[in-house]
């Protein structure tokens, strides 16, 4: 069956076990409940095509285009998955035990991420499974296991890793701190200087007292964080959600916030010497004795702010 046409094909429940389909053209074929164990997939184009619940332990989808394709709780258990691409697959409660996923690429290659793209891996079984070099940018793995799964040299931006299994996983240096960071919410006093943050979602995360000088945090949904005593000086927070944050005694030192919505935000005390919050939403913040030199406010809404002199702003 090496470089069949089976598009479109019904194919639910069958067995292809040990099947050759080097190259075939399966897009948006039925394989439901299919039996493809052991089955040779390379380079072969699955887009689109439903794979839930079938059994592709050991098989080679080495090369294979999964774009938008569903595997939700399929076995691939020691399947070979390396350079596939599955952006945008529904991987959700996947077994992907001992999977090789070698440069695959299971995220968005943009630096937006529209929602079509992303790949599903929540709740999936990645316990053992090698992902080195792979692109997880943006991937949800919500609740995956990932216990002692190498991620050497994979991409990690923006992927949603909460309540993930981590444990003796195996992290490059800079993902370590960030990957704690995106499965507690607990920032505490770390340091995450120039780090690349933006488009974040750390609703109620804790930042206090972190070292976050220069880090890029644009687009971020920070709904309710507290960066009590944090240091912010001249990061980039431009269209942030901050709405209800605390940055009460923050360093807002040259800091970008052109666009942020800071509605309700507490700025107590607050350094916010040259900070721009060009267009800004201020409306209802506290920004009581904050320190403020050439401070920029162009285009900003503060209805009802209270001020650095105590006085309400109309």
């Amino acid at each position: 069956l090496d470089g069949a046409c089976l598009t479109g094909a019904i194919l639910r429940g069958c067995c292809l076990r040990s099947a050759s389909l080097l190259g075939a053209d399966i897009k948006a074929a039925d394989l439901r409940e299919a039996d493809l164990r052991l089955a040779q997939l390379q380079a072969a184009d699955l887009r689109e095509a439903n794979f839930s619940l079938s059994n592709l332990c050991g098989a080679n989808l080495q090369d294979a285009d999964l774009r938008q394709a569903c595997l939700e709780r399929s076995r691939l258990q020691n399947a070979n998955l390396c350079d596939a691409n599955l952006q945008g697959t529904d991987l959700t409660e996947a077994d992907l035990r001992q999977a090789k996923l070698c440069r695959a690429t299971l995220g968005n290659t943009g630096r937006r991420l529209p929602k079509p793209g992303i790949t599903v891996l929540r709740g999936a079984i990645l316990a053992d499974a090698d992902l080195q070099d792979a692109n997880l940018q943006g991937a949800d793995l919500r609740g995956a296991n990932c216990y002692r799964a190498n991620f050497q040299g994979a991409n990690l931006r923006l992927a949603d890793l909460r309540f993930a299994r981590l444990e003796d996983a195996q992290l490059d240096k800079k993902w370590e701190r960030i990957v704690h960071l995106l499965t507690t919410a607990d920032g505490r006093g770390q340091d995450f200087s120039e780090c690349d943050l933006s488009g974040i979602y750390l609703p109620a995360a804790n930042f206090r007292g972190a070292i976050l000088r220069g880090v890029n945090l644009s687009w971020s949904n920070l709904y309710g964080a507290d960066f009590e005593g944090a240091d912010l000086s001249q990061a980039d927070l431009r269209g942030a959600n901050l709405d209800s944050a605390t940055l009460q005694g923050a360093n807002l030192t040259a800091t970008r916030l052109v666009e942020s919505n800071l509605w309700g935000a507490s700025l107590v005390r607050a350094v916010l010497l040259q900070t721009n919050f060009t267009a800004a939403n201020l409306q209802q913040a506290n920004l009581h004795q904050a320190v403020m030199t050439d401070t920029i406010f162009d285009a900003a809404d503060l209805y009802g702010a209270i001020m650095p002199d105590g006085s309400i702003h109309s």
